[in-house]
């Protein structure tokens, strides 16, 4: 346990650490079931077809640590930050010396925080279950996941957060639940 808590203290900290740390957070574990433990989709699906996790809001994540890093008056280089991307479209990102480390979004937008109509984090189940048990097509499932869910889906009333903020403050139920979870998963990432 020492070894590994050592491993995980020092990642990110060299050149060589940071590498490994990129395929790391890149690459999406799978089973091959059977005797065969679970490995890293370093078959055909990353190398050959790009299923990976890429991130996004990178130019929106690179001026706030910029930013950031001109506030407190230190060198970007030295500095160690969590960003925030929230609005319509929302992520989170780990900034090591100006270098991306971590994201929470995947291969999609999909993936990560609550956004305006996006669901984010979704137990792949659920898509199954969606197709087998409900009948939907996989056009349907994505118009479903990427449109109709996320603050919208959740409130029943807009995708604005300004908007859901004056409707929980009348008293609208789902709009302060489409609050809570949005803050959660926030807080959950950061």
């Amino acid at each position: 346990l020492y070894e590994i808590a050592t491993i995980i203290r020092d990642a990110g900290r060299t050149d060589e650490a940071r590498g490994l740390l990129r395929q790391a957070v890149q690459i999406y574990p799978r089973s091959r079931g059977g005797r065969r433990a679970a490995q890293f989709l370093a078959d055909e699906l990353y190398e050959r077809h790009g299923v990976r996790r890429y991130g996004f809001h990178g130019t929106s994540h690179q001026y706030v640590a910029v930013e950031a890093a001109r506030l407190l008056e230190r060198p970007l280089a030295e500095l160690r930050l969590i960003t925030c991307h929230l609005g319509g479209g929302a992520s989170v990102c780990a900034v090591d010396g100006g270098r991306s480390v971590d994201t929470s979004m995947g291969m999609t937008p999909l993936e990560g925080l609550v956004m305006g109509t996006r669901c984010g984090d979704v137990d792949a189940g659920v898509v199954l279950f969606l197709q087998e048990r409900l009948g939907m097509t996989a056009p349907q499932i994505d118009s479903l996941l990427n449109r109709e869910s996320g603050l919208l889906g959740l409130s029943g009333i807009s995708r604005d957060m300004r908007e859901l903020l004056a409707a929980a403050a009348a008293g609208e139920r789902r709009a302060g639940l489409a609050i809570d979870v949005f803050c959660r998963r926030v807080r959950r990432y950061i």
